[in-house]
């Protein structure tokens, strides 16, 4: 009586146990289908985004230099969607002697909003007004400035500020554009780009060698270099690996060429907090861009949100591939980083790291190269190993004199 009693028990537990692991496998499923549809593009989604766009356009409520050949000559022409990646708009477009003079290229189109977040201060005009006042455009400058400079610690004069922002000057666009309110749309469409943190930094860093072209906007649309991260940098599941040494060496060397341009191009250095293969990018002349800009920050953001945990220790204070240090006896982060981006690269995308399956960008080098290569990576990953230190893994930084050991050891192995 007692063992068939237990064997209920059991037979309870079993199947209490069972509908737990169910319910469990099938809420995963619900997470997992919501990722893969928010993440999912239709054709019939990014068209409708590139109609309404148009629309808005033909009733004079956003300007901009793509407008016309993006809804009226033809000449930028939808070809696909990519799929969405944090609410991001992304199609693939043809564009045909806009871009480039006499050629036709493959361009990317991006938003991250629906133009109907878009939100500024009034800008409502009555029907006598051909202009908007100019205390509301000055306004206006003031808030993009701040916006700029919060984000970048970076203050444009009025000379040429809206060149700077956008792909005209403000007397320019007014003389050319006769329609009422053009002014209107004009600051709508620049302040709905600069919502976009990705948009803005590229627009004021176009003499930067790490960051890809931009060739236009619509409204909050706007049109950029196309650099996928092709199948070496980014390869796909179950895909044979075919590349040579040589290539890999050659996007290696360029990989390299943005770790110094973060630190000498820019008006501050930059630190890239977020480094993986998907995302850079390799243009047409085979030059290695940064095509996701959002966790690139000036030191001094950086620092401010390095700064700002309360921590008990070092992974704590690690803002993704930025580390920070813990100062235990204050429980608070320090408001520096310990590591630095040539670190960062030779761990993640040089070497390789866990759970990767494969062994890194470098993998599989000539005999001849291979030992002092290994030795180079790891000191490059692991400076403390160099300086004596054992402990913190990867919260260094990799010194200079690495840097071109390394880059003189690639150039001498192709």
């Amino acid at each position: 009586m007692i063992a068939i009693r237990w064997r209920r028990k059991r037979v309870l537990a079993c199947a209490v146990l069972l509908a737990a692991v169910l319910i469990s496998l099938i809420y995963i499923i619900a997470v997992i289908n919501n990722i893969i549809k928010d993440m999912h593009c239709s054709e019939e989604a990014s068209k409708h985004i590139l109609d309404e766009m148009c629309r808005k356009f033909d009733a004079r409520e956003v300007d901009g230099n793509l407008c016309e050949d993006l809804c009226h000559t033809g000449r930028v022409h939808y070809n696909t969607c990519l799929n969405r990646r944090r609410g991001k708009k992304v199609m693939i477009m043809e564009c045909r002697d806009s871009c480039i003079a006499g050629a036709t290229v493959r361009t990317v189109l991006k938003s991250e909003h629906d133009w109907d977040q878009i939100h500024f201060i009034s800008l409502d005009s009555d029907g006598n007004r051909h202009s908007l006042p100019q205390q509301v455009i000055k306004e206006a400058v003031g808030l993009i400035n701040e916006s700029i400079f919060s984000n970048f610690g970076i203050v444009l004069g009025e000379k040429d500020f809206f060149s700077n922002v956008w792909f005209s000057g403000w007397e320019e666009f007014m003389l050319k554009s006769s329609y009422q309110f053009a002014d209107r749309a004009a600051i709508l469409s620049i302040w709905g780009l600069l919502q976009q943190d990705e948009y803005m930094f590229m627009k004021l860093h176009q003499d930067v060698s790490f960051v890809p072209l931009l060739y236009g906007s619509c409204g909050s649309l706007f049109l950029m270099e196309y650099t996928p991260p092709g199948n070496i940098l980014d390869p796909r599941i179950m895909q044979i690996d075919s590349s040579t040494w040589e290539q890999r060496v050659r996007i290696a060397l360029s990989l390299l060429d943005v770790v110094w341009a973060l630190d000498t191009e820019a008006k501050y250095p930059l630190h890239l907090c977020d480094v993986k293969e998907e995302n850079f990018g390799i243009n047409k002349d085979g030059v290695v861009k940064i095509i996701d800009t959002d966790t690139l920050f000036y030191e001094e953001k950086l620092e401010s949100i390095l700064g700002s945990q309360n921590c008990t220790s070092d992974r704590q204070c690690d803002f993704w591939d930025c580390r920070g240090l813990c100062e235990r006896k204050i429980a608070k982060c320090q408001h520096k980083r310990s590591n630095n981006n040539l670190q960062s690269v030779c761990e993640k995308i040089l070497s390789g790291s866990l759970p990767r399956l494969s062994a890194g960008l470098l993998r599989d080098p000539p005999r001849g190269i291979w030992r002092e290569l290994e030795e180079t990576l790891n000191v490059c990953t692991f400076p403390q190993y160099e300086q004596g230190n054992m402990g913190n893994f990867g919260r260094a930084p990799a010194q200079k004199i690495v840097y071109w050991k390394l880059y003189k050891l690639l150039q001498k192995s192709v």
